[in-house]
């Protein structure tokens, strides 16, 4: 018994990173964000900053792995209908 690769989509803004402010967030929608500024890292639990705040509010993250909306459009995300990105995924 092994994994699978198969190709699936995801909305172009769930490549894991974003670029607000100058910084880098990593992991949003993850449960575990992460941003190389300064505010993020000597904040308090909940970690958090402006920057992953934008970063959450601007970003769509459907990822067909995961979300029970089909696809209507090829290339379409059908939660905000941006385009969508091909990604392989281990299933």
């Amino acid at each position: 018994m092994g994994i699978d690769i198969v190709v699936m989509q995801q909305c172009e803004s769930c490549r894991g990173y974003t670029h607000v402010g100058g910084y880098l967030q990593t992991g949003i929608n993850s449960g575990n964000p992460d941003c190389d500024c300064d505010a993020y890292r000597y904040s308090r639990k909940p970690k958090t900053c402006k920057h992953i705040k934008e970063a959450e509010k601007n970003a769509c993250f459907w990822y067909q792995q995961y979300s029970k909306t089909p696809i209507e459009k090829d290339g379409i995300c059908p939660k905000c209908g941006g385009f969508t990105e091909y990604v392989k995924v281990g299933v």
